[in-house]
């Protein structure tokens, strides 16, 4: 996620302007005039230091001037996002059953650090959670701010279609700081909470409250997250235009789709249902050319160290500790 931040900040400060460069610059060589028969004809007109300097045209070449790439920018991008969101409503039952098994691992870790009564630990886990919820919530505003820097260079020259593709960035930009600072104030305020939600004396803090804070914390820390995959697709629009963002948008859905599926848990089980979607990654499908994050080779690695686990494999299995693949 580092790296995405770095690599959007570099893209928006050097290219951005690239696609705006083409059409103000086709803009003056060709105009679109009425007829009177077939209704416009393309004319050339002279460079008009207007053009040239990105100051507004005359009002008689405002109300025709028209900028060629436009309608299929547009049409592109918007179905860019309509790929987007369709991927949204279809994968709505395994993001909640991600964020269902977050949020649980965020409570149980709770209860376990009440009841071991282990604070350090926690609040050491905290700060650490602390830190990079913060960093993305700055590096967001940071580059929320060289955007609208970049936006501000030539304002003349902005077209309506490129003032929604920079509001769409920037939109997305304040969504993901805004969601880690809530993570960020959910998570500070377990911090005090670890050390008073087993006293007694006082019922306005339980161990409950600080399970529910620490569960907000994650689904702010989720939608934070969301919003900057999100993001590649907009600075992806708003710098190559709407080919690339569409084709950009199909090429992600497999990356997209294994970054929400739910992570299994029975791994020694053959018939284990939360392993069933990761069918596509394994050895012998087709589609195993997209494992590109090394799945295979991590739950070989993890199903041999559960089953040299000694007692838990034998007791919750019924293998013979350092056996597996089993005979």
């Amino acid at each position: 996620m580092h790296g995405i931040v770095l690599l959007l900040a570099h893209v928006l400060g050097t290219a951005a302007f690239a696609p705006m460069a083409s059409v103000g610059a086709a803009s003056r060589g060709m105009i679109l005039q009425s007829t009177g028969v077939t209704g416009v004809a393309l004319q050339p007109i002279p460079a008009s230091p207007c053009y040239l300097h990105g100051m507004a045209a005359p009002a008689s070449q405002r109300s025709t001037t028209v900028t060629m790439a436009v309608p299929w920018d547009g049409i592109l991008g918007v179905a860019g996002w309509l790929v987007i969101y369709a991927y949204q409503v279809g994968s709505k039952r395994l993001t909640a059953a991600w964020a269902s098994r977050n949020g649980i691992a965020r409570a149980v870790w709770t209860r376990y650090i009440l009841e071991k009564g282990d604070y350090i630990l926690g609040v050491q886990t905290l700060r650490n959670a602390l830190t990079a919820a913060s960093f993305f919530a700055s590096a967001c505003f940071t580059m929320l701010t060289l955007l609208i820097g970049i936006a501000s260079r030539n304002p003349a020259a902005l077209t309506r279609l490129v003032v929604v593709k920079f509001g769409i960035t920037a939109l997305l930009l304040v969504g993901a700081a805004l969601s880690y600072l809530e993570s960020v104030r959910y998570m500070n305020t377990c911090a005090f909470l670890f050390q008073v939600a087993n006293d007694r004396r006082d019922e306005t803090c339980s161990g409950g409250t600080v399970m529910l804070l620490m569960v907000l914390s994650q689904n702010s820390w989720a939608a934070g997250e969301r919003m900057l995959y999100m993001l590649v697709p907009a600075v992806t629009w708003l710098v190559g235009g709407g080919g690339t963002m569409l084709a950009l948008s199909i090429g992600a859905l497999p990356l997209l789709y294994f970054k929400d599926l739910p992570p299994p848990t029975n791994l020694l089980d053959k018939d284990e249902p939360s392993l069933v979607p990761y069918q596509f990654l394994l050895p012998g499908s087709r589609l195993s050319f997209l494992d590109i994050f090394g799945f295979q080779s991590a739950l070989t690695t993890a199903q041999t160290v559960v089953a040299s686990s000694g007692d838990y494999v034998r007791d919750r299995y019924g293998y013979e500790p350092a056996t597996w693949p089993p005979r």
